[in-house]
């Protein structure tokens, strides 16, 4: 694991860090047991903060080495059938967040932006005829605000956005509360909530 992290300033800061990991043991898959040999994993990371902004952008990734299927059955020759699996999949996070307060600090909005590229690729040795065509992409968006009418009485709203391109449709969450705080270690909330969830056919 390595980490990097530069301050050029109080109000900003980089960090970057990765790691690496190399496995050759046993492991049972979807497809049955499996001898993993020299199968990689990897992932790295970069994050940006400056004040009430930040942003990250992330990658996990494989790389299967030489990995096979312990063999099941014999061919014709006698000799063990044996399948190599060939997996180089990734995943790639981008993240990106705000924050403001307005009108005289009672109002405090918070705002951001998700994508997530998911991308098999087995070269058919996984995924068969699926595997040219099964790469998924999500996005998603949110906002959230919070106005405090006194120390003790607020309400928060909220809603989130998401769209799914294998599913092709939009999918709205929205979220509220009253919030009444009468002392430092008592809260009381009504709220509201809905989860919004594809239509499946």
């Amino acid at each position: 694991m390595l980490v990097v992290d530069f301050r050029p300033s109080k109000d900003v800061e980089f960090i970057l860090s990765g790691g690496l990991s190399n496995a050759s043991n046993f492991e049972l898959t979807g497809l049955g047991g499996a001898q993993a040999k020299n199968w990689l994993s990897y992932n790295t990371q970069l994050r940006f903060r400056m004040k009430k902004l930040f942003m990250q952008v992330f990658m996990n990734a494989q790389e299967s080495g030489n990995t096979y299927l312990i063999p099941q059955s014999k061919s014709q020759t006698g000799q063990w059938n044996s399948q190599y699996l060939d997996d180089q999949s990734k995943q790639i996070v981008a993240q990106i967040q705000h924050s403001s307060d307005l009108l005289k600090n009672k109002l405090n909005l918070v705002y951001g932006f998700d994508f997530i590229a998911t991308i098999p690729e087995s070269f058919n040795t996984i995924y068969g005829r699926f595997d040219s065509s099964d790469n998924v992409n999500q996005y998603g968006g949110y906002l959230q605000g919070e106005y405090k009418f006194s120390p003790k009485f607020s309400v928060v709203a909220a809603v989130r956005a998401d769209y799914h391109d294998r599913i092709n449709e939009f999918m709205l969450s929205p979220r509220g509360a009253l919030v009444y705080k009468p002392s430092e270690n008592n809260t009381f909330r009504i709220t509201y909530n809905r989860a919004s969830l594809p239509h499946l056919s």
